[in-house]
């Protein structure tokens, strides 16, 4: 009998600790933020060696509100015959409010065995300004809820007590920069006076810049010559890409491109009309594709390597300019 209660024992302890190892850990870098500010979201889950983590694509937000100002970040650590993977962001939060991050999920996989886990709740609060850390310490959570409920009624006068306040803070967090402000300014000055007469002025030939087809047509010339993802380098190979689509899209129709998330730039595209639909849903795909591999580290087939590749050209080459010619009669008038 005792033989049997300490292997049920021992069967539940190992089985708890099985559960309580693939759980997915949320931890936020600070509770309260200044407007604007960032801060660090980090996910964690401990797995056996056998097991892979997938985690969840964020591209744009993690949360109403809470938006990813930073591409998620991966890694993993083997330490004693288990994997830690983590999945770093950093985030941030443009209105004053409280924010409630979770519950996140990922993936566990196993051979043919897919689980799904899920993180706990975190929350967070972003205000214009940080409240006295004696003063916080005395409110309780219904006085904190009551602040926040309020807050939007309620407009307190801006005075120039607080202006001053907000100087001092601005130059004790940011005094290297005023340093380097101040040091940049003396150097252009003495720049003006004194190297700015001796100089010779040396007029250089305007810079001629291909066309944004042209250029984006022999950067895929180029790109199909480097065979990145023949020689396993997927990862360089879609980024490479996608840059190549984002740069040609903001050369072309003056819109923001390279800095923009691949949902940004097809908002922009639609609310201007600039594509047609199956041309806006051709880049699209390519660019959903090329996050994936980049963040999710999602393996293609080389077909689909190279079948991406000749939609870009043909993307390309369907959306450049037309060039239309004048008939005979209206030149001749």
């Amino acid at each position: 009998m005792p033989t049997k209660r300490i292997a049920f024992i021992s069967f539940f302890l190992l089985f708890f600790y099985s559960l309580s190892a693939q759980q997915l850990n949320a931890e936020l870098s600070k509770n309260r933020i200044i407007v604007g500010d960032t801060l660090t979201l980090l996910l964690s889950v401990e797995v056996a060696a056998n097991n892979q983590v997938i985690f969840p694509v964020l591209v744009d937000t993690v949360a109403s509100g809470v938006e990813i100002v930073r591409s998620p970040l991966l890694d993993s650590i083997k330490q004693n015959g288990r994997i830690l993977y983590t999945q770093s962001l950093i985030i941030s939060a443009y209105d004053s409010a409280m924010f409630r991050i979770g519950p996140l999920k990922a993936i566990v996989v196993n051979g043919i065995n897919i689980d799904t886990i899920y993180s706990n709740i975190l929350n967070f609060f972003a205000d214009y300004q940080v409240l006295n850390q004696n003063l916080e310490a005395k409110l309780d959570t219904s006085i904190n809820e009551q602040i926040v409920r309020n807050k939007a009624n309620v407009e307190a006068p801006f005075t120039f007590k607080e202006l001053w306040y907000r100087i001092k803070s601005f130059f004790k967090d940011y005094w290297f920069v005023v340093l380097a402000a101040i040091i940049l300014l003396v150097f252009g000055l003495y720049y003006y006076y004194k190297i700015r007469n001796k100089a010779k002025v040396i007029m250089d030939a305007p810079e001629v810049r291909l066309k944004p087809e042209i250029e984006a047509l022999q950067l895929l010339d180029s790109l199909a010559d480097k065979k990145l993802w023949q020689q396993g380098k997927l990862k360089d190979y879609y980024s490479e890409l996608s840059v190549i689509l984002r740069h040609y899209v903001e050369r072309q129709w003056h819109i923001i491109a390279l800095e923009a998330t691949t949902d940004l730039i097809r908002k922009q595209i639609k609310f201007r009309n600039l594509l047609e639909a199956e041309q806006e849903k051709e880049l699209n795909e390519m660019l959903t594709l090329a996050d994936y591999v980049k963040f999710a580290k999602y393996q293609t087939l080389p077909a689909e390597n190279d079948k991406t590749l000749k939609r870009a050209y043909a993307f390309v080459e369907a959306t450049k300019p037309k060039i239309v010619s004048q008939p005979e009669n209206e030149i001749e008038k």
